[in-house]
């Protein structure tokens, strides 16, 4: 919430997590639905800790996360990833943003922050004393190339009828941003050279070889 969305890929979730039917089904008893707004595996992230003190991260993985080209995940970095998500937010026919969202070039800009200030919305026991930043949140929309910064300076005037904007600190956390996405290349870089063996063409083969290089840090790539 502080952080205006970013690193939501921390919290304990339905994807690739082991969540109890009980703590599903109070999220359903309590706000009517177990799943809100686009993003069912933000929402849920978001969700679950009002009903749980606690959760157990394993420090091996037992699941492997992929993207596609016609994923939403994926439609991020493909060539024709905006018709990919305007297709996907179009089977959402009148959904309405939160109301605290601006008008945005980009449909994909909506998705994350929704979620995080529909469950804030809705879960006040947890979250009425905890900030959105909308600042943070402008900076990490940038990261995701969805906005550019000429865009929130120009639009600046109009945004505010919605929520107030810290300029000093949406700069900051573009720097942050910023030196975060370097230090990932360096990183990558760095670790595609200590790859020696091949990439396997199967997914069988490349799931052994992600558990040794989960073990030594080690990134992989492949196409399955």
């Amino acid at each position: 919430m502080t952080q205006g969305g970013w690193r939501y890929y921390y919290l304990p979730s339905v994807y690739h997590g082991a969540i109890a039917t009980r703590v599903l089904k109070e999220i359903s008893k309590f706000s009517g639905r177990v799943f809100h707004s686009t993003q069912p595996d933000i929402f849920t992230a978001l969700a679950v800790p009002v009903f749980v003190d606690n959760f157990i991260c394993l420090p091996f993985p037992v699941t492997i996360g992929g993207r596609s080209e016609k994923s939403n995940g994926g439609a991020s970095i493909a060539r024709n990833g905006e018709d990919v998500v305007s297709k996907f937010v179009n089977e959402f026919g009148n959904y309405k943003y939160h109301q605290s969202m601006p008008y945005l070039k980009k449909p994909l800009g909506y998705l994350i922050p929704d979620a995080f200030l529909l469950a804030k919305d809705i879960f006040p026991s947890l979250y009425s004393g905890i900030k959105f930043d909308y600042s943070a949140m402008w900076a990490f929309l940038r990261r995701l190339k969805l906005i550019k910064k000429g865009y929130l300076y120009a639009q600046y005037n109009k945004i505010e009828k919605y929520h107030k904007i810290n300029f000093l600190e949406f700069e900051f956390y573009c720097l942050i941003h910023d030196l975060a996405g370097l230090r990932r290349r360096v990183v990558q870089l760095i670790q595609s050279r200590k790859i020696k063996e091949s990439v396997p063409s199967n997914i069988y083969d490349f799931s052994i070889n992600y558990k040794k290089c989960i073990r030594n840090r080690t990134i992989l790539h492949t196409r399955v």
